[in-house]
């Protein structure tokens, strides 16, 4: 962390960590594949319902996973290793606490909820028979996200992306056996991603009490501590907001395609549209991701350890790479959006509303690397403030207040090119806040 090339060890930490976010993403993408071509529009517009619910459960993950992984990353970086392995006993017991709200009030309100979001009467059963399985198997949810992230802050990031491939394997071949093997419909993909979920849960926890960690889980270090427990949170508030506003999105365009639809079946179309776009857009942006999962511990690392200057090398070169890979992704959406979005459906209808939404709300991923990357690198270094800010501008403070606004200028036509304007924004606005914190590292 403190002496080898910046560029080999953001190669050696971002490749597992990408092939391990392109692989979980592909929980969803499976999912609407299997669904949309073997059960209808009508399950594909019920899954895209689930996503506020699915990303809630990342949520909760990422809050105590990532602002674990930062303090073990800093914890490390300081030589505290027994705080670090503090760090790691203390996440589990949050995870537990976590495990024991989420499920519960979500089943209170889980009808109510659903037409909130903008369901209709043929979608909403195909969502509730989803969720009404995923809820019950959230546990392993939790644990996997949350027990991922910090195999890779303390340096294990190879063994992080078997975890995910495991449980994403299992998902591809578990899908078609429940789905259509056992006639379950979109509950069976549900029972497949719980137990794909469980797999990669398992391999995390035998990881974490196996000779290859190189911080352990201990019977004693499960329990919370309220200051360290603080910090956590406070640290991991950053992108559990973005996940958080990511499913206010969710339903905002939803309820808005509801209101600004001329029939229930304009709105199923549009809804069902909506759920392709975003598993696309999911699939596209994981390498992104898992770019920024991989130069978190060299943040966190060299932060604690007042190596600013390779802080900042770090930044800079992590910052072309998502350039150029968020670039690179907008033009495959451009060249092939027909084709990808017929591999979810061959509704003729849905594939023409679909093919030019896919387009234009892609069209600002060439600016959103920076965005992303600096949420990360304030996240790592301790500053919550300014990262939950920046989780709050793309999103929150920009895209919401477009979708609102622009359908009633332009119909349900605006709602496609809300995207790609707050994605301009943003760009702005975090560049001149990067800017002047480079100046100060250095």
């Amino acid at each position: 962390m403190a002496t080898e090339r910046v560029g080999l060890l953001l190669w050696r930490y971002s490749l597992p960590a990408i092939v391990g976010m392109v692989v979980n993403a592909l929980y969803n993408v499976v999912d609407r594949l299997y669904i949309g071509q073997g059960v209808g529009r009508d399950a594909i517009a019920g899954l895209t319902l689930t996503l506020p619910y699915m990303t809630l459960l990342a949520a909760f993950g990422m809050l105590i996973g990532m602002g674990s992984g930062a303090l073990v990353s800093i914890s490390l970086g300081r030589g505290r290793h027994e705080d670090a392995e503090q760090v790691l006993g203390q996440a589990l017991a949050m995870i537990g606490v976590m495990v024991l709200i989420v499920p519960t009030t979500a089943f209170l309100t889980l009808d109510r909820t659903l037409l909130f979001f903008g369901g209709t009467e043929s979608s909403i059963p195909y969502a509730r028979s989803y969720l009404n399985v995923l809820l019950y198997g959230n546990v392993f949810t939790h644990i996997s996200f949350g027990m991922n992230h910090l195999m890779r802050s303390e340096g294990s990031a190879n063994r992080a992306m078997k975890a995910m491939i495991l449980g994403a394997v299992a998902n591809i071949i578990l899908d078609p056996i429940f789905i259509f093997g056992f006639g379950l419909g979109i509950a069976g993909a549900a029972w497949a991603t719980v137990l794909a979920m469980m797999l990669s849960s398992v391999y995390a926890l035998r990881h974490f009490t196996g000779p290859h960690c190189t911080i352990r889980l201990r019977a004693k270090n499960i329990r919370i501590r309220p200051v360290l427990a603080s910090q956590a949170l406070a640290i991991g508030l950053s992108p559990f907001c973005l996940q958080i506003v990511a499913s206010m999105v969710m339903v905002v365009f939803t309820r808005t395609i509801r209101s600004h639809a001329a029939s229930e079946l304009e709105a199923l179309n549009a809804t069902a549209a909506i759920g392709i776009v975003n598993g696309v857009a999911i699939l596209m942006l994981m390498p992104l991701f898992g770019l920024c999962g991989g130069a978190q511990p060299i943040f966190g690392f060299n932060y604690g350890a007042e190596r600013y200057g390779r802080v900042r090398e770090t930044f800079w070169l992590t910052a072309k790479v998502a350039t150029v890979a968020c670039t690179a992704g907008a033009v495959i959406i451009q060249v092939f959006a027909p084709w990808i979005v017929r591999a979810f459906t061959h509704d003729a209808t849905l594939v023409d509303l679909a093919t030019p939404a896919l387009r234009r709300m892609t069209l600002g991923f060439p600016m959103i690397g920076v965005p992303i990357m600096t949420t990360t690198y304030f996240q790592s270094v301790g500053k919550p403030r300014v990262s939950i800010f920046l989780s709050l501008l793309r999103q929150a403070l920009l895209l919401i207040p477009l979708i609102l606004l622009l359908p009633r200028v332009f119909g349900i036509s605006g709602i496609w090119v809300a995207p790609p304007i707050s994605d301009l924004l943003t760009a702005c606005v975090v560049w001149a806040i990067i800017l002047r914190e480079m100046r100060r590292l250095k």
